[in-house]
């Protein structure tokens, strides 16, 4: 034992005890699992995921997943997703979430990945700033 918090314990000590939070576990792609929580505070969502991606407050594919409704890889909170979307509505990163979700689709008309790449870049940045305020 190292003495130090661990890092779900402090995830536990900031967004254990809100009202307004569902919590899922989903499987990574290389096998690993990692927790994702939602908490809405008034108008503002948070989404928390302890994947490499979430925990460097970068995009994070299994909140965007979860959104979409994309349970592939989901191994608990089934029960959740009903939730999810009603914390969804109204919140900070609706609207953020829609223009990811639109640019993803204009993107497909890039002639090259880079030039899809850098037009992408601005949304996820806005969604992911949503997610992590």
């Amino acid at each position: 034992m190292t003495g130090r918090t661990t890092f779900n314990e402090v995830r536990e000590l900031l967004f254990g005890d809100y009202e307004h939070k569902v919590s899922f576990v989903v499987a990574g792609s290389k096998g690993n699992t990692y927790n994702v929580d939602f908490i809405r505070r008034e108008n503002n969502l948070t989404a928390f995921c302890d994947c490499r991606a979430g925990v460097s407050r970068v995009q994070c594919k299994h909140r965007v997943n979860l959104l979409l409704g994309d349970v592939t890889g989901l191994l608990e909170g089934h029960e959740n997703l009903a939730k999810l979307k009603e914390l969804f509505a109204g919140t900070d990163v609706e609207q953020a979430f829609i223009d990811f979700v639109y640019a993803e689709k204009q993107s497909r008309q890039f002639e090259t990945k880079a030039d899809a790449r850098e037009y992408l870049a601005h949304f996820k940045h806005e969604l992911t700033s949503a997610f992590n305020d």
